[in-house]
């Protein structure tokens, strides 16, 4: 437990001066108990207050704080007594990277078991530049925008007592924070952009270990869904990843995407082979249909679609695809590269009687 590195346990957080290299000014830091590597008189790990007339450490206008730096002290207090009353839902309190880009990071479960972190940038001056995140799950966070003051800068010790308050008692908080009530509830959800149809699946967070069919095309067949990140206070998440299969919804059995077929469909149609019961599927993006064929292989390795409807000219069997054109069928069989109409054939045969 982080409480182990205290030397006070009723003072983890504690206000620090530090002078500026080369100037007679000095600067007020914010540190924890358990940091206490200084080197050149400058704490390895701290962040810079706000001050009333601007931070000497950072003399950046967002250095200035709300109130007095007196009352910015006093926060730190309202702060360490709220760790304190709750030693058992602050579960981590650390600080990584060094001085001056020091974060501060507070890990928190609430009383439903829920599991936030608070980071805090180098910036201690609003609520505008804590992060909050809830975990979801094993590897899924939420990122949160909890305004739980109004009203100018306020205090930083009392923002994040505030924070933590709000986030123990989260359910509670629900009431007032409809960001995080979308936490509690996990409304949270991405998009699939379907790769046959073109059409959007709406996966709810609930739902991401659950194979999705596509309610349009049918066809596509979505899982192991993960989600990524999203924007602060927003539900929508970003995609990460998916895996998809293609399932004939005549059969249900697996099927390959192919590419087209010479002389049929239009741009943005989509093919498939279900090598199982040897058929050809072709969806056609213009009204969101798909003809189903037996498929055949001519002698170049290309599929075709079978209407399985023969003709005989000439002695020999042709077959009809779906192309409207007859193919010559073969003794293994396949069928012939090229294909004809019904009245070129018979031209073809004629003129060879003739001859």
């Amino acid at each position: 437990m982080w409480q182990k590195v205290l030397k006070q346990r009723d003072r983890p957080f504690y206000v620090d001066e530090v002078k500026v290299k080369g100037s007679k000014k000095s600067g007020k830091v914010l540190r924890l108990e358990g940091y206490d590597t200084v080197v050149d008189g400058i704490p390895t790990h701290a962040l810079p207050l706000p001050q009333v007339d601007g931070n000497p450490i950072r003399n950046t206008s967002d250095s200035r704080a709300g109130g007095t730096d007196e009352a910015v002290e006093k926060s730190i207090g309202f702060l360490n007594s709220i760790v304190n009353q709750f030693p058992d839902n602050i579960m981590d309190i650390n600080i990584s990277n060094k001085f001056p880009s020091s974060t501060l990071n507070i890990q928190v479960e609430s009383k439903s078991n829920r599991e936030y972190k608070i980071s805090v940038g180098y910036r201690l001056y609003s609520d505008d530049n804590i992060s909050v995140t809830g975990v979801l799950d094993g590897y899924t966070s939420a990122r949160l925008c909890i305004d739980v003051l109004e009203g100018g800068l306020t205090p930083v010790g009392d923002v994040l007592g505030s924070y933590i308050l709000s986030l123990i008692n989260d359910e509670r908080s629900c009431e007032d924070i409809d960001t995080l009530q979308d936490f509690v509830d996990s409304n949270y959800y991405t998009e699939i952009q379907c790769v046959v149809c073109e059409n959007q699946l709406t996966i709810s967070i609930h739902d991401v270990y659950d194979t999705h069919q596509c309610p349009d095309c049918k066809i596509a067949h979505y899982s192991d869904i993960h989600m990524g990140e999203n924007d602060y206070g927003e539900t929508y998440m970003s995609l990460e990843h998916y895996d998809v299969e293609y399932i004939n919804p005549q059969t249900g059995a697996y099927c390959t995407q192919i590419g087209g077929i010479e002389n049929e469909g239009e741009f943005g149609d989509k093919y498939f082979i279900d090598e199982i019961y040897n058929m050809l599927l072709h969806y056609q993006r213009f009204g969101n249909s798909v003809s189903y064929y037996k498929a055949m292989m001519d002698e170049a390795g290309n599929y075709h679609g079978s209407l399985e409807s023969e003709i005989e000219i000439g002695g020999y069997d042709y077959e009809e695809m779906s192309t409207g054109l007859y193919h010559k069928k073969l003794n293994d069989d396949t069928i012939e590269n090229e294909g004809y109409t019904e009245d070129e054939l018979e031209e073809m045969y004629k003129k060879e009687e003739e001859e």
